[in-house]
């Protein structure tokens, strides 16, 4: 297993989903057993930046995956995204933009090469708090942390 990973538990079946080293793309591997025997890992058809993703659950069922999963973002950590399932489905059907690179107003730095990066989340009360690095226009690992709060209403897939 890759060390940059997250994993959905939905009962006996988890699913991991890692970061595929310089590739822009997902790796995934499941287990059907509780996590004591794994399927190789193999690359998916989703588009992931080469960053560590977050996902898990949310208390509407639906399966969440946050990181950068846009068609053209290459190794880019921006846009930060979430891609939502429908409740209890297992594929991800829909993706939300949480965090543009640069914001023309609000709080936050904005700078249009900023990486989006290292997302952690937690719900409660109705809400996602998202939790991420922004490296604004410095580089290396002198990142600031934002928090987005995103309603799980508004995560909805029709």
């Amino acid at each position: 297993m890759w060390g940059e990973s997250s994993v959905i538990v939905d009962g006996p079946r988890i699913t991991s989903i890692a970061r595929y080293g310089d590739k822009a793309a997902a790796l995934v591997a499941a287990s059907e057993d509780f996590g004591r025997i794994w399927t190789a890992s193999v690359q998916s058809n989703l588009p992931m930046a080469t960053s560590k993703p977050c996902s898990g659950v949310l208390s509407t069922g639906q399966k969440y995956l946050i990181c950068t999963t846009t068609a053209d973002s290459g190794g880019r950590r921006s846009p930060l995204t979430i891609a939502v399932s429908r409740p209890g489905k297992a594929a991800l059907a829909k993706v939300f933009v949480i965090r543009h690179a640069e914001l023309p107003r609000g709080a936050g730095e904005s700078h249009p090469n900023a990486r989006l990066s290292y997302p952690y989340a937690t719900e409660h009360a109705g809400k996602l708090y998202v939790g991420f690095s922004n490296s604004g226009d410095r580089g290396g690992n002198l990142n600031s942390a934002e928090l987005a709060v995103v309603p799980v209403s508004k995560l909805a897939v029709e």
